[in-house]
């Protein structure tokens, strides 16, 4: 965190299922991403997936991407957009493509 809050380290918020030990494969990571949300969610940290080389198959990572957007962000339009979209345009210097058509 203290890296974080230095603001020269950059955070992948992904893949909780590889290390988390409870059932459903991410809610003992939640506390972690909260705090890493909180304290550089809007400007270091980026959301990604492994997806489609992930070696867990048959999992479904919707119900973590669901956890992230929605109890994670506590629903902050503007949390969202940074964490899953503006952060990584900044990071990568490049703006991302738009979904709207």
């Amino acid at each position: 965190m203290r890296l974080l809050e230095g603001g020269n380290t950059w955070v992948k918020l992904s893949a909780a299922y590889r290390f988390s030990a409870s059932a459903d494969g991410f809610s003992d990571a939640a506390p972690v991403a909260k705090e890493l949300l909180r304290v550089a969610g809007r400007n270091r940290v980026v959301f990604a997936t492994d997806w489609p080389h992930t070696r867990f198959e048959g999992l479904d990572i919707r119900p973590w991407i669901r956890t992230v957007l929605f109890d994670l962000c506590e629903k902050g339009e503007r949390l969202i957009e940074r964490v899953f979209k503006g952060n990584a345009e900044e990071l990568w210097s490049t703006p991302l493509l738009s979904t709207e058509s």
